[in-house]
């Protein structure tokens, strides 16, 4: 989005470290998170509370390094080609197998975690394996050496690949192939056509490509310990709908943020301010309703009766959606990209809580039929107020 654009014309040489800490912004609500463990920890152990500490420390290093590395290697957007439509599958396909990393890493902890007693010897005498929190107990002394061996690879690689990415910013975009590619022009309504462009955009740009599909993996272990129960309810299901619908709204960030630098040469074209936003509620919502569908569809196989609900996973995201649109752009006259802060989207976030927790009364005490007339009654105020 042009952030660096300013730096790379100065004689500035902070500008690598600079990158570093605006990325390593995201580690520290992680960080906090840990801190009550880790004080009771010490509180109660002393010193494998202070060497969890250093752990906690050197994970979140590991990680943005890790972050570092996947955008240096990975993060450039690939345009046309012969394999293009390869690429775009196998970059969506790494997105996805990236981020459940993190459910392989719950599932092994969970395992360590039911098995400690079986496992202890082993990793008493490998401790390499897995030094995070047994060994820090167990030997402290030797763990804080693993500390330091951690960061004696961490560091110079860390230097490395920061190094690297910096450069690649200094040098701008880099034109690594040029051909001749077929173009046909296509003919589309202006909502329409502004859809596909943000998803095309979205697929070739692994961050943005994170910023869509990253809520599904909110609910996905809800959705799978529901279609793994064997018998499903409908009020499960229900809550899951209402959970998906609630992640929903946070895709806006990212929307609004596909244009980027290029936003200007929208506000030439003839788009009108509601075309726009309507455009923009169709890109939130194609991963959410997507998912929402499978899972009604894959919870009927289990009980027909939840085929019913289908109307709701496609109605509920979108009222989410045009809530936050609403939310940012109220008061707005023209084609804009507004702030979307913290607190932004915490506040919208409350909103749309108090929606989805009104929908979901209204739900159990009055039943379907009711709870669909006034979400569509609040979809088609609220559409309304954005086509003005």
């Amino acid at each position: 989005m042009g952030v660096f654009e300013p730096l790379r014309l100065l004689p500035v040489t902070a500008g690598a470290r600079y990158l570093s800490v605006l990325l390593a912004i995201d580690n520290i609500p992680a960080v906090v998170a840990l801190f009550p463990s880790v004080s009771v920890l010490a509180a109660k152990y002393g010193m494998p509370g202070l060497v969890g500490f250093l752990w906690i420390l050197v994970g979140t290093f590991l990680g943005h390094v890790l972050g570092l590395a996947v955008f240096t290697f990975f993060g450039s957007a690939s345009v046309g080609g012969r394999f293009s439509r390869l690429r775009t599958m196998a970059r969506v396909l790494g997105v996805l197998l990236f981020i459940s990393m993190f459910y392989a890493l719950n599932y092994i902890q969970q395992y360590v975690n039911e098995h400690y007693e079986e496992l202890l010897p082993f990793f008493s005498k490998y401790s390499v394996a897995y030094p995070f929190s047994i060994v820090s107990i167990i030997e402290p002394l030797n763990s804080f050496l693993l500390v330091l061996g951690y960061l004696a690879v961490l560091v110079p690689v860390y230097a490395v690949i920061l190094g690297r990415l910096w450069r690649r910013m200094e040098n701008g975009a880099v034109v690594s192939l040029t051909k001749t590619v077929r173009f046909r022009a296509r003919t589309h309504h202006p909502v329409v056509a502004i859809a596909l462009k943000d998803l095309r955009i979205a697929l070739r740009k692994s961050a943005l490509l994170v910023g869509l599909i990253f809520p599904l993996f909110i609910i996905l272990p809800s959705a799978i310990n529901l279609l793994m129960a064997g018998a499903v309810r409908e009020w499960a299901v229900v809550s899951v709908l209402l959970m998906i619908a609630w992640v929903a709204s946070v895709g806006v960030d990212t929307v609004l943020k596909i244009d980027g630098r290029e936003f200007e040469f929208l506000r030439s074209l003839p788009i009108t301010l509601s075309g726009f936003l309507r455009a923009k509620l169709l890109v939130m919502n194609a991963v959410p309703v997507t998912a929402g569908v499978f899972l009604v569809l894959a919870s009927t196989y289990l009980n027909p009766g939840i085929l019913k609900l289908l109307p709701a996973a496609l109605l509920l995201p979108f009222l989410t959606s045009s809530i936050s649109l609403a939310f940012f752009y109220h008061g707005e006259k023209e084609l804009s990209v507004p702030e979307t802060s913290f607190g932004h989207v915490l506040a919208l976030m409350l909103v749309n809580g108090i929606v989805l927790g009104t929908i979901a009364g209204v739900w159990y005490f009055l039943g379907y039929p009711y709870v669909m007339a006034v979400a569509g009654v609040a979809l088609a105020g609220v559409m309304r107020a954005i086509s003005r």
